[in-house]
């Protein structure tokens, strides 16, 4: 958004800039008010190429502008798409990391699906589940869901990926997660799988890729050299990431089956009492891990929207008390 305040003046994003913040702020008084500036007229705005100093007012008209170009960019692409082919979704756009606020509601306005690309990190080594089968995705789970509850659109994973160390390729090029081992890559596929299933506006997750990226590069401009790939360049499997990726989504459909949508929950510990709240507006659903003297159990809490549960500890007691949100 500041590359705007950057064009010159022939450039039309700012021009309609200066006609978003006549429309704003009504006057050039106002707007030299408002955002601590000096310009004389609409032509000094326009050949001024700084960015106003950081304050309240421009982080409002980063906000309000930016959603003004989504609203743009996303209805006049589905626009287009939608005539010249009805009988598809309309997917988006493919957000990379992360999703601007004020682009959001725009994004479900117009697209049918909310696309996203994500190379989270896994800890594998942080068992969740009282099986032994858990792990934890970071962000990534709590990310979606805060995209969903505004663009209200189902959530289409696009890319995603963990290279290993162990296959022989430089790996030093490309997104993701690096990990020592083929185990080490099923075990965070397994994770993230199971972790998306559990999300019930999540329609879909593409791993990338099939096959690795050559040693020497993709080319000379997108010298990509990782190991993504379910196989090698010579066709040849990695056995434990098959295996891993046939099990998670063989199970994928009866475990999305069970999902449902959960707020975050609140924890607090006075003394030997754990409590736990939802402060949410919806159900929320989730796990709290209680370690002490080299143990640890689980504590599957499910909470109506602003209830709240107590669980007592045993004294005298030192304990580890987290919760997985």
């Amino acid at each position: 958004m500041d590359d705007v305040f950057q064009l010159s003046s022939r450039q039309p994003a700012k021009l309609a800039l200066w006609q978003w913040l006549s429309h704003q702020y009504g006057t050039v008084a106002e707007v030299n008010h408002h955002l601590a500036t000096d310009y004389a007229d609409e032509v000094a705005f326009l050949a001024a190429t700084n960015v106003p100093a950081s304050s309240a007012a421009l982080t409002e008209v980063r906000s309000g502008f930016l959603a003004l170009i989504a609203e743009r960019y996303f209805s006049v692409a589905a626009k287009a798409l939608r005539e010249a082919d009805p009988d598809h979704l309309v997917l988006g756009c493919r957000f990379a990391g992360s999703v601007p606020e004020p682009v959001l509601a725009a994004a479900g306005k117009y697209n049918d699906v909310f696309t996203f690309n994500t190379y989270p990190h896994v800890d594998f080594e942080n068992v969740w589940s009282p099986d032994g089968t858990g792990g934890v995705v970071e962000r990534v789970p709590r990310e979606l869901s805060g995209y969903f509850a505004v663009a209200r659109k189902p959530i289409l994973i696009t890319e995603w990926s963990f290279p290993a160390l162990d296959s022989g390729l430089p790996c030093q090029h490309g997104a993701g997660m690096r990990v020592d081992t083929q185990a080490q890559k099923a075990a965070c596929y397994r994770i993230f799988v199971n972790a998306m299933a559990d999300l019930p506006f999540l329609i879909g997750y593409h791993y990338f890729m099939w096959a690795d990226e050559p040693a020497l590069g993709i080319s000379t401009s997108f010298p990509e050299d990782s190991n993504y790939g379910l196989l090698n360049e010579k066709d040849e499997t990695y056995e434990a990431l098959v295996q891993a990726s046939t099990a998670a989504n063989r199970s994928a459909e009866s475990r999305h089956a069970r999902s449902a949508v959960s707020g975050s929950l609140a924890l607090q510990v006075t003394g030997n009492t754990i409590e736990v709240a939802n402060t949410n507006p919806i159900p929320a659903h989730r796990l709290v891990r209680i370690s002490s003297a080299g143990q640890s159990r689980f504590e599957e809490i499910s909470l109506a929207a602003g209830q709240t549960k107590r669980l007592s500890l045993s004294p005298p007691t030192l304990a580890c008390v987290e919760l997985q949100n």
